[in-house]
């Protein structure tokens, strides 16, 4: 990793410990080849956001902040999308390089996992503004924030449950 400047994780795994462990690696490599700058393969919700499949997220997070705590090693940014409009979109629209897939909400098949606080906003970010700030951020010689919320559009689910309605008929 020699003359890298910044490493951009995008590991997309189900194991936890694996995931966890190769992250570990990662950064430990970024620090000992002098890499400024890393994102952890956050791109999604917040990390302490309680879901199941994303707790290697909370740990790299807390291995990051016990690496940097007694001193400064490696500077690093949780950048954190949301959901990918994209997705709405599936099976058509579909991004090169980028699979979708069936999310809680399904336009096609006039679908809806509801959830209990279906009143909490929930952030849309498109794969291509994302991408444009992310590009930005590797140009910009300041110090990152740690955490790079970015947001396209916020609904309620009932507010998009409500445009599919509005689109494709009643769920």
């Amino acid at each position: 990793m020699n003359d890298i400047d910044t490493v951009l994780s995008f590991l997309a795994m189900f194991d936890q410990k694996e995931a966890l462990d190769l992250h570990k690696k990662l950064i430990n490599a970024a620090i000992a080849t002098g890499v400024r700058r890393f994102a952890p393969s956050e791109w999604a919700a917040a990390s302490n956001s309680g879901i199941a499949h994303y707790q290697y997220k909370d740990d790299v997070r807390k291995y990051l902040e016990e690496t940097n705590s007694n001193q400064h090693k490696i500077e690093y940014c949780l950048f954190q999308p949301g959901i990918f409009t994209d997705y709405v979109g599936y099976p058509h629209a579909q991004p090169k390089h980028f699979d979708t897939f069936s999310m809680f909400v399904d336009f096609q098949n006039r679908r809806a996992i509801i959830p209990e606080d279906s009143d909490a906003p929930v952030t849309f970010t498109s794969l291509r503004d994302m991408c444009r700030l992310v590009a930005h951020a590797l140009d910009y010689n300041g110090v990152w924030l740690t955490v790079g919320g970015m947001q396209g559009t916020a609904f309620t689910v009932y507010e998009l449950i409500s445009l599919g309605e509005k689109l494709r008929g009643p769920v």
